[in-house]
């Protein structure tokens, strides 16, 4: 990433502080991941590449985005460069927590429809 990409973000150069309480490892992520995207890296590259594991990076890229870095998602990370980009990282989102949440809700109605049928058949006794 060039320092004029860095700056588009308000990311650090390397001298500053990009976000309040960033870490060194946030620095090495945020270096690892391409302006636009036309060539994300995965999570496990990510990892491979710092010595760490995919559950650490995600939750390194929670916590950028957190912190206002506009990272896209579409089989890999990248810097969000394109309205068109945040649409489709915003949608694969949403797309993720509805299914989710729907999950979540089948699996609560499966679990009481079936303590109701344990329940009877216990009583049925």
């Amino acid at each position: 990433m060039t320092e004029h990409q860095l700056a588009l973000f308000k990311l650090p150069t390397i001298d500053e502080q990009a976000v309040k309480g960033e870490t060194n490892v946030e620095r090495q992520v945020l270096r690892l991941l391409p302006y636009g995207s036309e060539s994300p890296i995965s999570r496990s590259r990510v990892a491979d590449t710092l010595g760490g594991d995919v559950r650490a990076v995600s939750n390194i890229i929670a916590c950028l985005t957190n912190e206002s870095v506009p990272i896209g998602m579409d089989n890999g990370y990248y810097l969000i460069s394109t309205e068109e980009e945040l649409q489709r990282t915003y949608t694969n989102i949403r797309t993720s927590v509805l299914s989710m949440m729907l999950r979540a809700e089948r699996l609560k109605q499966n679990y009481y429809n079936q303590f109701k049928d344990t329940k009877k058949a216990v009583h049925a006794d």
